[in-house]
């Protein structure tokens, strides 16, 4: 364990010992095995419980609904579904938490979007469980963490899989297209965003048009990845 992982250890130690408060969190990853590692590792460090554990995202929309994680572990296996409809979805249901998202790529210009979706902590996939840790301590403390191994080498948003399109929207234009693609309509958004509903219409004509899409099904099926 490196001394700057010792420093917030013991940071969390003394927040802990001062109010006995534990940090929840909530674990969100499709493969049991590394959902398993996960929490032995976590469990094992003073001053966080593992509220739950799920590689199902609708069982972790209840269980985030109802246990009020402060944290929320989830992975880049899950990316191409949570990145936006399901992943606004996980912050709705608890607005309250930071997201930390270990990920095997990350794209340019992504990061502010995934931050108003409650992402707080971006991870490598080979990032150690000392630098989760670090990063759970982060956002525990109200601060934001990103893997220096993902600053080093950004993966252009044209060169992601199924992200064709998509790269060239604006980060106004991708919070858009997330609300067209969950259901919500063009006066709901205007009224969310406290923005006129015909520049509603004018972005959601240039989000088709960039993304190639006839309309906001086939957009919702190529920001899935489905």
């Amino acid at each position: 364990m490196g001394l700057n992982t010792r420093g917030l250890l013991i940071d969390l130690l003394s927040f802990v010992n001062t109010s006995l408060i534990m940090i929840p969190i909530l674990i969100l990853n499709h493969q049991r095995l590394v959902r398993e590692g996960w929490v032995n590792y976590l469990t094992a460090q003073s001053g966080i419980s593992v509220i739950g554990q799920t590689g199902d995202p609708e069982e972790a929309y209840r269980i985030a609904g109802g246990g009020k994680p402060r944290i929320v572990l989830l992975s880049a296996d899950l990316i191409p579904a949570l990145l936006l409809k399901q992943l606004m979805r996980l912050h709705e249901h608890c607005s309250t938490a930071g997201l930390v998202l270990i990920t095997t790529s990350f794209a340019e210009g992504i990061q502010g979007h995934l931050g108003r979706l409650g992402v707080r902590a971006c991870l490598s996939n080979q990032s150690s469980l000392d630098e989760i840790l670090t990063a759970i301590v982060k956002v525990n403390g109200g601060k934001t963490y990103t893997s220096s191994a993902l600053l080093a080498d950004p993966t252009p948003s044209t060169d992601i899989p199924g992200y064709n399109g998509v790269g060239n929207l604006t980060a106004r234009e991708l919070e858009i297209a997330t609300l067209l693609t969950s259901g919500k309509t063009s006066k709901e958004i205007a009224d969310m965003l406290n923005i006129s509903f015909r520049t509603i219409e004018v972005h959601r004509h240039n989000i088709l048009k960039k993304t190639k899409c006839k309309n906001t099904i086939v957009l919702a099926n190529k920001l899935s990845l489905r």
